[in-house]
């Protein structure tokens, strides 16, 4: 298995798709053709700091290093060993595949956010349009509409983040694996041609393939941290998008408006085919290691020279392995503050819809609103408000002048206020001894 030009061809496309943008902290160079870290300035990358809200740049020098390592090894072990192995087959499909993903992910923001504009069916014109707008004064039905119109454009920044982390990821770890399986392919090759000769190998060979192959177990430790974590992140999003997109899909023809419906139906072939691309190869390089290690150990017993120090190092020696998990790239205290974030979006855009109806039904004078459903209760509201939704709550309280002199309910809600203060105070303050908690394996 070697990496095609059409693989090589690919990362050229993810580049030139993205270089008209801002500087981003891992780079495919055109020039050099080798993959580059740009180190962390907030003058250079505030606009990728401001779309992904937290930099994992640290992390990518290691990926960077292990990725041009492995390029190395590659061009030294395809010189020392000729095999018919090396020509690439005669229709690349993995090759065509990649460069089609790198091409369409580079498109995919502008065409959203295009026709998710025109159509206005994005996620800030569909909540001002149906939930702010309509329970508004017009003291503030200007100003909210310059702040939903200013949230409307900002949308582009994070949706190209998104995209280009996909193409990223998806080129970037499947020329990587190519490059992995070819050295492990090398070195099979290699302890192949000693094992013809039998009685003619020697500790030599096993003693060079074992250090080749430290080298690039060194590369893959290097990179373990991002590599996992993306696979762990990624089999997670793609189980969300995937199961969004063929519900719209299938469900939501007749609704959605036609050039931007297209969208749901191809994220529902390029998620699978991302995963379809990715998850072989990682079983494939656990299958070349212990392929390679039961040759070494054939070879071991025709060598007459350290035998048992070649044998104690053969034990030392681990297979290759890829997991998709928790590591110490993804920092507890990082998770706490994402999860809240997240909970304070979802949770607060609920909480505000829920006030907006309440204020609507109050002020009509009926037990039933619009909805066919009678008033919020102020149990769900505060229930919401501590789930994370007490800002919009807070907002929503402001906007519609609602509950806003009831005393008792303005003293619940800023209870749970002071509760959300301290609580994410105290995880900041008391943030190394979380970090020590979960170095333990969490107390076991």
């Amino acid at each position: 298995m070697v990496v095609t030009p059409l693989m090589w061809k690919s990362l050229d496309n993810f580049a030139i798709a993205f270089k008209h943008l801002w500087t981003w902290p891992l780079e495919w160079s055109l020039k050099d053709q080798t993959l580059i870290h740009n180190s962390y300035s907030l003058k250079k990358l505030w606009v990728w700091t401001f779309s992904i809200f937290f930099s994992l740049t640290t992390a990518f020098v290691d990926t960077v290093r292990s990725f041009n390592g492995l390029r190395i090894w590659d061009g030294k072990l395809k010189s020392r060993t000729k095999t018919g192995n090396d020509s690439p087959e005669k229709l690349d499909i993995l090759g065509i595949s990649l460069n089609i993903i790198a091409k369409i992910v580079g498109v995919y923001p502008y065409f959203l956010i295009l026709f998710g504009g025109i159509f206005e069916v994005d996620p800030f014109s569909v909540l001002y349009k149906h939930l702010v707008a309509p329970n508004l004064g017009r003291e503030f039905k200007i100003s909210l509409k310059l702040v939903f119109t200013f949230l409307r454009l900002n949308q582009i920044f994070p949706t190209i983040q998104t995209c280009h982390v996909c193409a990223c990821f998806t080129c970037i770890a499947t020329v990587g694996a190519h490059l992995l399986l070819s050295n492990i392919a090398h070195l099979v090759d290699k302890v192949d041609q000693n094992l013809s000769k039998k009685h003619g190998a020697n500790s030599e060979t096993l003693s060079e393939t074992l250090a080749i192959y430290s080298v690039l177990e060194i590369c893959l430790i290097l990179s373990f941290d991002v590599i996992n974590s993306c696979i762990l992140v990624l089999m997670g999003f793609a189980f969300v998008f995937c199961v969004a997109a063929n519900f719209i899909s299938i469900k939501m023809y007749d609704t959605v408006p036609m050039p931007l419906y297209l969208y749901f139906p191809s994220i529902s072939v390029l998620m699978p085919g991302m995963i379809k691309i990715l998850l072989p190869m990682a079983i494939k390089i656990y299958e070349g290691a212990k392929v390679l290690n039961g040759k070494w150990k054939v070879l071991a017993s025709f060598c007459k020279e350290d035998v048992k120090y070649l044998r104690r190092k053969l034990r030392a020696t681990k297979i290759l392995q890829v997991y998709g998990e928790y590591s110490k790239i993804m920092d507890p205290i990082l998770v706490i503050f994402i999860v809240y974030a997240i909970c304070f979006v979802v949770f607060g855009v609920w909480s505000f819809g829920e006030m907006a109806h309440d204020k609507r039904v109050a002020e009509s004078g009926e037990m039933y609103g619009l909805l066919g459903t009678s008033r919020t209760s102020e149990c769900k509201l505060h229930t919401l408000e501590l789930f994370g939704g007490w800002f919009g709550s807070l907002m929503a309280q402001v906007c519609f002048r609602h509950k806003i002199k009831k005393c008792s309910y303005q003293v619940t809600f800023w209870i749970i206020v002071a509760l959300h203060v301290v609580g994410m105070g105290a995880v900041y303050l008391g943030r190394d001894e979380i970090r020590d908690f979960f170095k333990k394996g969490g107390g076991k």
